[in-house]
């Protein structure tokens, strides 16, 4: 329980630094920075209430960083896409605002990044379009940044990542235009959820067959393909 002392930054032989799952509360010290060897950052099911330090850059032999179950706030720092060599970031749900980092595609060992529900209460979670620069990330495997405030388009630079996705999470945020025809190239896709958005076009043709796709009515579907949403019923 407490504060995290800033003392912590002393321990600057640390590989590995996990308090999940306690009752610590307050900021995230900035002298976590001073950890350069660290390779897992674990603080899930806690009580920080500050933004992420932007010292996180510092830690650059970082592969897993887990934030989740918390109450940060603030914009994931851009000093995160300096870790070329993480391979897992979640985020979800805290209060994260602004959005995600636009130089994403610049991790390039990321395989898993969730950051889901951090729209909480009146709080409007990450906004913004997604970044372009996503379709760089060739190890991505699983992507979640469902129920926030996300606006603009899907990239079609994420049909690029056909090589590893498997679980692609876009729901309940406000993403508006046709799904694009490049999702076609994810022939590997297990989970691909899209509804409550405001979403058209169609579905590719490609994806159908043991995917579980979800999408709102406003997107058409090969018969027997999706799950529909938000349909309108008529007599």
């Amino acid at each position: 329980t407490g504060e995290m002392p800033v003392e912590v930054g002393n321990l600057n032989a640390l590989e590995t630094f996990n308090v999940e799952e306690n009752r610590i509360e307050g900021p995230i010290p900035t002298q976590i920075g001073q950890w350069t060897g660290l390779t897992r950052l674990v603080m899930t099911k806690n009580f920080f209430n500050s933004a992420v330090p932007t010292e996180i850059g510092n830690l650059i032999n970082l592969e897993t960083l887990a934030l989740n179950f918390n109450r940060l706030t603030g914009q994931i720092p851009d000093e995160i896409t300096q870790l070329d060599g993480l391979t897992e970031a979640f985020l979800e749900i805290n209060s994260f605002s602004g959005t995600i980092p636009a130089n994403i595609g610049n991790m390039a060992s990321l395989e898993s990044f969730t950051a889901f529900r951090n729209k909480r209460g009146i709080r409007p979670g990450i906004g913004g379009p997604l970044p372009e620069s996503l379709g760089r990330l060739s190890s991505l495997n699983w992507f979640d940044v469902a129920e926030n405030s996300i606006t603009g388009e899907i990239p079609i630079g994420l049909g690029d990542l056909a090589e590893n996705m498997e679980y692609l999470y876009l729901n309940d945020n406000s993403l508006e235009g046709s799904v694009p025809s490049e999702l076609g190239n994810l022939v590997d896709i297990l989970e691909l959820y899209l509804e409550n958005n405001g979403l058209t076009g169609q579905v590719p043709e490609a994806l159908c067959g043991e995917a579980d796709i979800r999408v709102d009515c406003t997107v058409s579907c090969p018969d027997g393909c999706c799950t529909n949403y938000n349909c309108t019923s008529t007599v």
